[in-house]
């Protein structure tokens, strides 16, 4: 449950939202569910002050937060007493959720992940309006993370987004060694269904507009909670991430530590 300070009214969101997209030309290097119709002229007069300031925030790719989040029973890398939590809201259908898993997560993880300073924490956010498959791959992911498969299981599907139709969805589980019986009964577990679903609503409860959205926090309660601090919207470059993590790192330690080589290399 996340606890916020200072955000916009609910009620209001959208036609804000679809005139920042007005303004702005929308978020780059994230899809986006926004189908709003433009505002009249009357409505952009008499929100142009407002507007204005939402679109110069809109244009910087990382924002401030201050609010809490639970991140139980998600899927995540790394260790849970981390100082940081990185979150991820992805649609696994989505080509931008996509090129950052294989260019950006990567590194993220040998930097911040394996070094024991983040955990990298997943959420789901199936946009079905655009991509009509990603509820159910999203589940069949959470069903892969019960027998310790997610991060491959997130990787082929993320990689075969022609490819994630409901009846292909156990041949993807067979593929990576998983039980077939097990992976059968959670797909068809409403439990499974209903923890997707929850996601989807925090992330419109948290404004999320588009995937990927990723929160930057300092963890808290052994890594049950997450006191989030930064915001990103897109498949941002790797040097958007690291001086994200690095100016939250710096509130917790004073310093930057410098990067080291993963655990258990040479």
């Amino acid at each position: 449950m996340a606890t916020s300070r200072g955000r916009p009214g609910h009620g209001g969101w959208p036609k804000l939202a679809a005139l920042v997209a007005l303004l702005t030309g929308g978020v780059a290097g994230a899809d986006d569910p926004t189908t709003s119709p433009a505002p009249s002229a009357a409505d952009e007069a008499r929100e142009t002050d407002v507007l204005r300031s939402v679109a110069r925030q809109t244009r910087s790719p990382v924002k401030a937060e201050d609010l809490v989040l639970s991140v139980e029973g998600h899927p995540a890398l790394g260790r849970p007493e981390a100082a940081l939590t990185l979150i991820e809201f992805s649609d696994l259908q989505c080509g931008f959720c996509r090129r950052h898993a294989n260019s950006i997560l990567p590194v993220l993880v040998e930097r911040y992940v394996d070094t024991g300073r983040v955990r990298y924490v997943f959420f789901d956010f199936p946009i079905e309006t655009r991509h009509p498959a990603a509820y159910g791959a999203a589940i069949a992911a959470r069903c892969a993370a019960d027998q310790s498969l997610f991060q491959p299981m997130r990787q082929r599907l993320l990689s075969s987004p022609g490819h994630l139709q409901p009846e292909l969805l156990e041949s993807h589980a067979a593929a990576l060694g998983a039980d077939a019986a097990e992976f059968s009964r959670c797909l068809g577990d409403s439990a499974t269904a209903e923890a997707v679903q929850q996601d989807l609503a925090l992330g419109q409860q948290l404004f999320v507009r588009g995937t990927p959205t990723f929160f930057v926090g300092l963890s808290r309660s052994r890594g049950a909670e997450v006191h989030l601090r930064r915001r990103l919207v897109g498949a941002q470059t790797l040097d958007v991430f690291e001086a994200a993590l690095d100016s939250v790192l710096t509130e917790v330690t004073g310093s930057i530590a410098p990067h080291q080589p993963p655990v258990g290399h040479d």
